[in-house]
């Protein structure tokens, strides 16, 4: 179309020109997209190079997993990990180290509670007989243990002598003690100059003891000499070893003073004769 007039020439030249203007625009933003795209490819490449050159120089090969393996068994984050469960084991998870604490309140709802542990009857006896330094004879001839707790003793420490083979062999270090003979006094004396079988004041776990019989008769506490060492076996089977006399039988003890020791000291005839 022919202009009309010199302005709509002009309008005309102006028009070609601002188009000639964005086209110009256009293909310099294309060229810079392209060479943005091309640097941003140079650069990934460039990261993998290294990144495969990096793993090829690591002392463990150019395999990239084992590193991986590596970096994450090394890693804070999942090596400090845990699995918990409840009681029943019904429901395991696997949570950080640091969450421990609050998953047991959770885990553990129900308030615990320590039950204590029965005292054995030979417990009582060396509490009440192991006393080296501060035992002295009862004036009035009574004896702290009863006849029932004595008969106790006797059914829980059988079962351990009798498994015992008849011949015991024995190894130093040892302490022997010959024919006590109800010489009560001089054991707690032995005991007090050369050490006392107990774990928390004595040698016990460095010494063993054997005792050679004919511990009751003739003497006058016959009922403390035979029930300690009944506990002493009991509370220490492998470090106390008792090998039986000929007094240590009702025919030999009835006829040398232990049967009227201990129906004298227990309280009653039917007492003693069953002890």
């Amino acid at each position: 179309k022919q202009p009309s007039s010199q302005g709509d020439a002009q309008d005309v030249v102006r028009n070609d020109s601002s188009q000639q203007e964005l086209g110009n625009l256009s293909q310099t933003t294309t060229g810079d997209r392209s060479a943005l795209v091309s640097h941003r490819q140079d650069s990934v490449q460039s990261s993998e190079e290294n990144f495969v050159h990096e793993s090829q120089s690591l002392p463990g090969g150019s395999s990239t997993t084992a590193n991986r393996k590596k970096r994450r068994a090394s890693s804070p984050t999942l090596s400090r990990r845990a699995i918990v469960s409840d009681w029943n084991g019904g429901m395991e998870r696997t949570i950080s180290i640091d969450r421990l604490p609050e998953e047991g309140k959770r885990l553990n709802r129900t308030k615990l509670s320590r039950v204590p542990s029965e005292e054995g009857v030979e417990r009582r006896v060396l509490r009440s007989l192991l006393r080296p330094r501060e035992w002295t004879p009862p004036a009035d001839r009574s004896f702290p243990i009863s006849a029932s707790d004595i008969l106790q003793l006797c059914e829980t420490v059988q079962p351990v002598i009798e498994a015992e083979p008849t011949l015991l062999k024995l190894s130093a270090p040892i302490k022997i003690f010959g024919d006590l003979h109800g010489q009560y006094s001089d054991l707690m004396r032995l005991f007090d100059q050369y050490g006392t079988p107990s774990k928390e004041q004595g040698d016990i776990n460095m010494v063993d003891y054997l005792f050679l019989g004919d511990f009751v008769d003739r003497g006058t506490h016959s009922l403390e000499t035979v029930v300690l060492l009944l506990a002493l076996k009991k509370h220490y089977p492998r470090q106390i070893a008792l090998v039986r006399g000929n007094h240590e039988s009702p025919e030999v003890n009835s006829r040398d003073g232990f049967l009227h020791e201990c129906v004298e000291r227990l309280g009653s005839k039917a007492a003693g004769l069953e002890a």
